[in-house]
């Protein structure tokens, strides 16, 4: 039966409720109150804040670089087994250049490569670190973690290599590239590199390292869509528009003269246009783009083209299948990254676009 309760509120005024015992209850439907969320449709291009809205230039890194570890093909940092024995540092089976790598294929689980430079590195004197990867099994759970550390102390964030590679283009040498901005120093030097092998459920990573290097200048070019600050926008279309100087002539009645592996009259890219979205104050997910065919394999991704006797254009439109939330209150965000030479295209661009609207007008029903 149901207990009649009589609350005191505190503010003077009597209220009562009833507290039914579950078996009291009814079947039927929970119901709850949500904040009405006014939308406002928005575009937001992604944009540097030296370079605004165009990524069609050359992010190419220069300047003198710091060997870290080429398989020991050459004098650089030294090379040892933190956690485990299984990193090789001498491994002849690949390289990615001159005849030696650095071999992880017998890691497991959170073993870890240290290298280690005779003096510490100044952080404002280098911009990034790049590096070549090549894989041989990748599972589900797997990733590649990096790291730095100031005599033995940790003064970096990790970062995870998953967002620079993709980790099931087996048996060849991909590029990477690490800007400084996502490592986050907190020291201004550091002289020591971690590398960490992650798996679990038997999806532990088999891989090669070679031709690691601290970038002296330039490269890494980061583009951002951020929602207006404090704003939450639920992302639910990605564009991608670039023009190029390209010929499209039909190749038949029905079929547009399009290279799988070009971006118009641009060869496929190495190190690739990389998009990583944070949601929620976390990482959601990674892509990367090296031709077209990259991008039009993504699912629900349309495109367009179109052209005078000169140039032409396309425009790629990908539709995520549910709006995807970021909220400027916690860092949320898309980073597009490039670190190689887009300038033979005449322009690209990229716009994020949904609903924005302001936390502080939501209204309680």
């Amino acid at each position: 039966m149901a207990i009649s309760v009589i609350l005191s509120d505190g503010e003077g005024r009597n209220g009562s409720v009833k507290v039914l015992k579950k078996d009291d209850m009814v079947a039927g439907i929970a119901v709850y109150t949500s904040p009405i969320k006014d939308f406002v449709h928005t575009k937001i291009k992604a944009t540097h804040p030296t370079y605004g809205t165009q990524i069609a230039r050359d992010a190419r890194f220069s300047g003198t670089p710091d060997v870290i570890h080429n398989g020991t093909d050459t004098v650089a940092w030294t090379g040892s087994n933190l956690s485990g024995t299984n990193f090789v540092f001498d491994s002849t089976t690949v390289a990615q250049a001159g005849t030696k790598s650095i071999s992880a294929t017998a890691t497991v689980n959170n073993n870890e490569a240290l290298l280690t430079r005779g003096s510490a590195l100044t952080v404002a004197s280098y911009v990034g670190i790049t590096g070549y990867v090549y894989t041989t099994s990748w599972g589900v759970n797997s990733n590649i973690q990096i790291f730095a550390r100031l005599a033995g102390v940790v003064v970096s964030s990790t970062v995870n290599l998953s967002n620079y590679i993709i980790g099931t283009s087996y048996g060849t040498w991909q590029k990477f590239a690490i800007p400084f901005s996502a490592l986050a120093f907190t020291s201004s030097t550091f002289d020591q590199l971690v590398i960490r092998t992650i798996g679990s459920g038997g999806s532990t990573p088999d891989y090669y390292l070679d031709t690691l290097q601290v970038e002296e200048s330039a490269g890494a070019s980061i583009y951002s869509i951020t929602p207006q600050r404090g704003h939450i926008l639920s992302l639910d279309t990605l564009t991608i528009a670039m023009v190029d100087a390209y010929d499209t002539t039909l190749a038949s009645n029905s079929v547009s003269k399009i290279s799988y592996n070009k971006f118009l009259n641009l060869s496929a890219l190495t190190t690739g246009i990389q998009v990583v979205i944070y949601s929620k104050g976390d990482v959601l997910e990674s892509d990367l783009f090296k031709h077209h065919l990259d991008i039009v394999s993504y699912p629900n991704c349309t495109y367009n083209i179109g052209a005078d006797a000169t140039n032409a254009y396309i425009v790629y439109t990908i539709k995520f299948p549910h709006p995807i939330e970021l909220d400027a209150r916690v860092g949320d965000k898309v980073e597009i990254t490039i670190s190689e030479n887009l300038s033979d295209l005449l322009s690209l661009e990229i716009t994020g676009s949904g609903g924005e609207v302001d936390p502080q007008t939501l209204v309680e029903i």
